[in-house]
């Protein structure tokens, strides 16, 4: 595995996995040189941010099944970064954030390919409900 880490901002962080016809994975690249639409359009990532309730007793399992399905989002088109966090005050509430160039990456990309299966069938028997998600961009960065 290799880590290409561009200063300046986790999110700006990639690990670069070899797809089905890559082999060996493909060079890294600045990501700060890529572009989302073609020539002349900057990546201006969005984050899609889900806010997930976990079934009693299942917190370690449903950790244990994000870090399984990593490799799901790593592969996907257009996914940049993804974080899973816990709440401190509300063990059992997560919020997974993942970065993603545009919304279209996710909802079209991501949710309609078997990938998307697979990571529902990895995290689907620790949740508790449906996951409410919604898609930010940044607006401020002040460090």
């Amino acid at each position: 595995m290799r880590i290409l880490w561009v200063y300046g901002s986790l999110d700006t962080t990639r690990t670069i996995l070899p797809g089905p016809d890559d082999h060996p994975p493909t060079a890294p690249s600045r990501i700060d040189q890529e572009q989302a639409g073609g020539a002349g359009t900057p990546v201006r990532p969005i984050h899609e941010v889900a806010q997930i309730e976990v079934r009693p007793g299942h917190e370690q399992a449903f950790e244990e099944a994000v870090a399984a399905a990593t490799p799901l989002f790593q592969q996907a088109g257009g996914a940049r970064t993804l974080t899973l966090s816990r709440s401190l005050e509300r063990p059992q509430h997560y919020q997974l954030t993942i970065g993603w160039d545009t919304v279209e990456d996710h909802v079209t990309g991501f949710r309609e390919s078997p990938a998307f299966l697979a990571w529902r069938g990895l995290v689907g028997d620790h949740i508790a409900g449906p996951p409410r998600v919604e898609h930010l961009r940044a607006v401020h960065t002040g460090f």
